[in-house]
């Protein structure tokens, strides 16, 4: 992972960080890309898309999960805002 890129699913990516044990001996890079490559491997298994980090989306698919948002909040099955805990 670059270090300017952001995760597109913040929530996985955290879990992955949570649950991830490094190894005695184990560099920052060899950590980092383990990491990179859970986070990757679990965003395609569970939603079945390649956008795993910011910017990797086109304008067209931003466009989409906008509309499927909206959607989605007016069915009630979205919080119209973020909730703050």
């Amino acid at each position: 992972m670059e270090e300017n890129k952001t995760p597109l699913h913040q929530a996985i990516f955290n879990d992955v960080l949570d649950e991830y044990q490094a190894k005695a001996g184990e560099s920052y890079e060899e950590v980092k890309n383990a990491v990179t490559a859970e986070y990757e491997r679990r965003v395609r298994d569970y939603l079945k898309t390649d956008a795993l980090w910011q910017g990797d989306t086109t304008p067209e698919q931003r466009k989409n999960l906008e509309a499927f948002k909206k959607k989605y909040e007016s069915r009630g099955k979205l919080p119209k805002k973020p909730i703050k805990i």
